[in-house]
């Protein structure tokens, strides 16, 4: 973090506290207290890469003995860290020189399905080799995949009796000797190793697959016989009957919905890429049960499935790939339902029930009907199914239910984790529930964001059928109007998620800013806007008088800017409810200029010591001289009034 000097340095003790860690334009809301967990990356497909756990965020008044925050960023706000075994330390030893050691083998009872990135994927009667023990999690490797080890739960394995003996690993079984090549790849993407069992790949380089029930990662092996894992979402399988002439190419835009409600941070609605990044073990498509998953090509009859060009072959993929996805997902709303929404009835009243689950039940009807149009259309067109488009545009409308689910989800997750920190019975239940093996080792919190990741995933789905539908096919235009319908159910429901931030946001400053207790005229941020609109939150920061060092608090909301400083203890007429005043009547956005300080101006009295972190805000002739916590905080100041100027 940069830091500013000042002749003053307690006037800066506040500024140069460890700066709260940026967040990913998305961040984590819930409870993580297992491993399993989704909080580290709970948005559908998009795996995006998280270079590490996110830190608790800074109150942005922690340095005050008012105990009262003025922006709610507290237990409820902000995402929970865990301390777990990692990767690295199950094999510090083995970094050090020192030679791993098999504690004993079991055998897998269940299959496990990842939920963190260090999690180990087994399958039903895998033999597996236990390096070390953590409670209730094991940290070991398969006999079939020696090369890649991880965390798995202990209640999913048997130990074999007798054999809890210790021996040396100092060089396993080369796994080309283990298991025999089940396919070939392409990649459609290039792809750099993170972890010493990834494997580098080149963009079109043909790869021998090895493994894929790791599921999100499969292990292949190069031309040059280099052995790794790579993620499954940059090759595509090749065809077994002729080779590969049709490749996917990257989708243009990847959509996720945003659900945070983490101060200081991007407002974008909208995540862009050219192309998918990937957390080992993301909850992307982990959050979504796996089992009994089949490729399309397996199902439909022989004869037919000869009749197809390859492109042809490719989109029945992709809409099967749609319908099937739609299959689990309802599975895993009955989950929620069966597992956790009715038992809970025990522990919760029907209040607390309808704000954290809210209309689920709703989303479980609506998903019935469109699963059950979709499976209709399957057994009647015998698995080619030349009719998806008209099929999505008949059901959007009824997606609305959405808008409501997720435009909640924040209050449900405060909700639940409020609950759960008075309610040790429930405490007790949903750590229960989540060693079922049905949970897949996920909590509630996990299972809670994924509807929200099943409207990003609608979208990557239907652009993956029209890039394999020619603007010669019958059903082309049709397709692209169901693209167009899920664009619209992802800006609406996003829309929604925005507005309740917004409005929790400034009913948090509202009930910690005094806005009438000043010489100013009082303002009432929670009313309507000039034009007649909601007013928005868009960004807030620390800041600090560039000459004097004192220090303030800044808001950018969708039509003013307000700038507020601590209460001060000396004056005994102020109201002792409010932590912070209004140093600065309300400045509006269309009246300002957020700017750079002026060449000219730097190194006279008037503006201080200037640096990278100093900026101005004007109106009219009147010029306040403001330093920032560091360059990209100052920047940001510049860009959300632009962003403001542009939204009015």
């Amino acid at each position: 973090m940069e830091t500013n000097q000042s002749n003053n340095n307690e006037d800066w003790e506040l500024l140069t506290k460890p700066e709260t860690v940026e967040p990913n334009i998305v961040s984590t809301v819930g409870e993580s207290k297992l491993r399993g967990s989704l909080t580290s990356n709970p948005f559908g497909i998009f795996n995006f890469s998280v270079p590490e756990e996110p830190k608790p965020l800074q109150d942005w008044m922690s340095d005050l003995t008012n105990p009262k925050p003025v922006i709610d960023n507290d237990d409820i706000f902000a995402p929970l860290t865990q301390q777990k075994p990692t990767f690295d330390d199950a094999f510090s030893a083995t970094a050090s020189g020192v030679p791993a050691v098999v504690l004993y083998q079991a055998k897998c009872l269940f299959d496990f399905t990842p939920g963190r990135p260090d999690d180990l994927p087994l399958s039903s009667g895998a033999i597996v080799s236990v390096l070390k023990e953590d409670g209730e999690w094991l940290f070991g490797f398969t006999s079939t995949a020696p090369d890649q080890k991880g965390w798995f739960p202990h209640n999913f394995i048997e130990v074999f009796d007798g054999n809890k003996n210790k021996e040396e690993v100092t060089s396993p079984v080369p796994i080309t000797q283990l298991i025999e090549p089940i396919g070939t790849v392409k990649a459609i993407f290039d792809y750099t190793a993170s972890r010493d069992d990834e494997l580098t790949v080149k963009k079109d380089e043909l790869l021998t697959v090895f493994d894929k029930s790791g599921g999100d990662w499969w292990n292949v092996m190069d031309d040059s016989g280099n052995r790794g894992l790579v993620p499954s979402s940059y090759v595509t399988e090749q065809p077994l009957e002729e080779p590969m002439e049709f490749s996917p190419i990257p989708i243009e835009k990847e959509y996720s919905l945003r659900v945070s409600l983490n101060g200081s941070q991007d407002q974008d609605a909208f995540l862009f890429s050219s192309v998918p990044t990937m957390t080992r073990g993301s909850a992307s498509q982990q959050a979504v049960s796996t089992e009994g998953f089949q490729h399309w090509v397996s199902v439909v009859d022989p004869y037919l499935l000869g009749q197809l060009s390859v492109e042809e072959k490719k989109r029945q993929e992709a809409i099967f790939e749609l319908i099937q996805t739609e299959a689990h997902y309802l599975r895993d709303l009955q989950l929620i339902l069966e597992v956790f929404y009715q038992p809970m009835a025990a522990f919760l009243s029907d209040t607390d029930l309808r704000t954290i689950f809210c209309n689920v039940e709703d989303l479980m009807m609506t998903n019935t009907v469109i699963f059950s149009d979709l499976e209709s259309a399957q057994k009647e067109q015998h698995f080619i199914v030349n009719n998806i488009g008209e099929l999505f545009q008949r059901h959007a409308p009824a997606l609305d239910g959405y808008e409501t689910y997720c435009g909640n989800q924040g209050v449900a997750s405060r909700m639940l984790q409020k609950r759960r920190q008075e309610n040790l019975s429930l405490q007790e239940f949903l750590k229960n529930c989540q060693r079922n093996p049905r949970c897949r080792s996920l909590d509630l919190s996990s299972f809670l964001l994924i509807p929200m990741q099943r409207i990003t995933r609608y979208i990557i789905l239907l652009k993956q059928i029209l890039h394999y539908t020619p603007a010669t096919h019958p059903e082309h235009d049709s397709v692209s109007r169901a693209v167009d319908l899920a664009d619209r159910v992802a800006e609406r429901v996003n829309t929604a998620v925005m507005a309740v931030e917004s409005r929790d946001k400034l009913e948090a400053i509202n009930s910690q800013v005094d806005f009438n207790g000043s010489e100013f005229m009082p303002v009432d941020i929670l009313s309507l806007t000039r034009t007649g609109a909601p007013r928005g939150y868009l960004f807030e920061s620390h800041l600090a008088k560039s000459k004097s060092g004192k220090k303030l608090y800044g808001f950018i909301l969708s039509d003013m800017i307000l700038i507020v400083q601590p209460q001060s203890n000396l004056n005994i007429f102020k109201d002792r409810s409010f932590a912070y005043s209004m140093y600065h009547a309300p400045i509006m956005i269309q009246n300002a200029t957020v700017r750079d300080v002026p060449r000219a101006l730097i190194g006279t009295r008037d503006v201080g010591n200037v640096d990278d972190t100093t900026f101005q805000i004007v109106q009219g002739d009147e010029v306040l001289t403001l330093k920032a916590p560091s360059t990209s905080i100052k920047n940001k100041w510049l860009s959300y009034h632009e962003t403001a100027l542009r939204q009015m």
